[in-house]
């Protein structure tokens, strides 16, 4: 037997929300919206943990370019709002 531990299946999950609710504030997103980005579904866990799995999957969905009625996220804040209304 090795001395290397086994990687746990879950993750802190806070880190991974905090990420999130600082890119949706950067993308001008509503919660609505945010959870259709990053693909969450109907039901949002918070606990305390989450699943390794999922936290990557968001975390991949985070890296992606973001778009807004064809507009990038690359456009300033503005702009960004004016495409929303």
């Amino acid at each position: 037997m090795t001395d290397q531990a086994v990687p746990s299946i879950f993750v802190p999950a806070a880190p991974v929300w905090e990420l999130v609710r600082r890119r949706q504030l950067a993308w001008g997103y509503s919660d609505d919206e945010m959870a259709r980005a990053i693909a969450l579904g109907d039901v949002v866990d918070v606990r305390a943990w989450m699943l390794r799995a999922s936290a990557e999957r968001i975390l991949r969905r985070l890296a992606e370019p973001r778009l807004i009625h064809g507009k990038a996220w690359s456009a300033p804040p503005e702009e960004r709002r004016a495409a929303r209304r």
